[in-house]
Formats: structure tokens, C-alpha cells, sequence
């Protein structure tokens, strides 16, 4: 079913169905393939955010941070 609904509509278009036409299924068929939907946006927007260099700043910091650490594990 979800196949179908993805050859039919355009992503964005509203579907209306009567009442009388739904099954115990519908509801779960369209909240499954929204998520799952979601899920690959999300997991596309957060691989491309990875790539992206970190500023000068963070990279100044992280530097901080993980000199303190080390500092501590050698009980400096």
C-alpha cells in the first residue's frame, strides 16, 4: 500500500479518505512511512553536517579540552 501512495501523490499533497474506506492498518501504513521518511532526512541533513570543518574557535577548544584532560590522567 505505501507504494502505491508514493506513485500516486506528490510529497506534500494532502489525502483525504472517507471513513468508510479505512482499514485498521491505514493510519499505522502512512505514521510508518512518515517516519521512515523523517528518519532519512534527518540521518541525510546530520552525514552532511559531519562533513563541514569545524571553526577556528572550536578547534581551539577541543585543543583546551583535551590538553586538560590529558592533564588530569597524568595527575598533573
Amino acid at each position: 500500500m505505501a507504494d502505491a501512495v508514493k506513485n500516486d501523490w506528490r510529497s506534500g499533497q494532502l489525502i483525504i479518505i472517507p471513513d468508510a474506506w479505512r482499514d485498521a492498518s491505514l493510519w499505522s501504513d502512512i505514521q510508518a512511512e512518515t517516519q521512515d521518511g523523517i528518519e532519512a532526512a534527518l540521518q541525510a541533513m546530520y552525514a552532511a553536517l559531519l562533513q563541514q570543518p569545524l571553526s577556528p574557535q572550536l578547534v581551539k577548544l577541543v585543543w583546551e579540552i583535551e590538553t586538560h584532560l590529558e592533564g588530569i590522567q597524568r595527575g598533573c
